[in-house]
């Protein structure tokens, strides 16, 4: 089982970032602080990033006016497709719980041929969510956002904006062209990672179908009662999706595992998951056998 685990959190008062999104405007940090700012991300950063090693080392913090940008362009965006900045630490404290403000869909990107723009696909939308409600469904492309293209420096800020209105695709022949519009707002809302049970009938056996969207060890109940419907109709076999599960908290992980592991497997000590840190850590860790840090 793949776990990734990227939730870096790091405090700064009023900024907040995050292996995981905005920044406050420019007007609420004095152009004074700024270069205080960039050397605390530099700092934080150069310490703990996992690809500490590929970050540049020719940006000087004192003419960098945007600590949102220079963060930007201090991560390695080859492989590093999670990491943000953000000052509302409240708010991704509860997303971490399964509560966040949110249009209600999962997205994932494509690049368009002989462009530097992309464009996104919705992966599955949320009962009642915004997104629902405006009408988008799993297999919906989008093109443009607030009337803007889509590129590698502005999806972030466009995605994740409180309003926006997108400009749908449509697959024709020669390509994807532009479709209608619809607006959305985001709202509160409470996301159960366990997003689908079903029964499944083939060659005579039933086989349970679940989608599992998150690791939140607060919705380890609706976990098993998941597994429970299951064993009351007598399924024969399981599949788990995890097509769309970003990671999440480690003791959840445990806890899925736990439940369908076999019984001789979870008697015993097994090993789950193996860390792995920037040079800096992975080497200081192994040279002083701190096997707790690495697995």
């Amino acid at each position: 089982m793949r776990i990734k685990l990227f939730y870096l959190v790091i405090f700064l008062m009023p900024l907040f970032f995050v292996s995981c999104e905005e920044i406050s405007d420019n007007e609420l940090v004095p152009q004074n602080k700024m270069a205080k700012v960039n050397k605390f991300i530099w700092e934080v950063m150069d310490e703990v990033y996992l690809w500490q090693d590929k970050m540049p080392r020719n940006l000087d913090i004192n003419k960098e006016s945007d600590p949102k940008a220079y963060f930007e362009k201090l991560l390695y965006r080859t492989y590093d497709k999670w990491s943000f900045i953000t000052d509302d630490v409240e708010g991704l404290l509860a997303s971490f719980e399964g509560n966040e403000k949110t249009f209600g869909y999962s997205l994932t990107g494509g690049k368009f041929n002989n462009s530097d723009n992309y464009f996104m696909v919705v992966e599955y939308v949320e009962p009642n969510s915004p997104a629902a409600l405006a009408g988008m469904k799993r297999g919906d492309i989008i093109v443009k956002i607030n009337g803007q293209s889509i590129t590698l420096n502005n999806y972030s800020e466009l995605i994740n904006g409180n309003t926006i209105t997108i400009t749908k695709g449509v697959y024709t022949e020669s390509g994807i062209t532009e479709g209608g519009t619809l607006t959305m707002t985001s709202k509160e809302m409470e996301l159960n990672p366990v997003y689908l049970t079903n029964i499944i009938y083939a060659e005579g056996k039933k086989i349970g179908y679940i989608v599992y969207n998150q690791y939140i060890a607060s919705y380890n109940k609706q976990l098993d009662n998941a597994f429970l419907f299951f064993k009351q109709e007598g399924v024969s076999d399981i599949v788990l999706d995890l097509r769309f599960n970003p990671g999440g908290q480690v003791n959840a992980a445990i806890h899925l595992c736990s439940i369908i592991a076999p019984e001789q497997v979870i008697s015993k000590p097994e090993i789950l998951i193996k860390k792995q840190w920037n040079r800096l850590y992975q080497e200081y860790w192994t040279k002083n056998n701190k096997t707790e840090q690495l697995q």
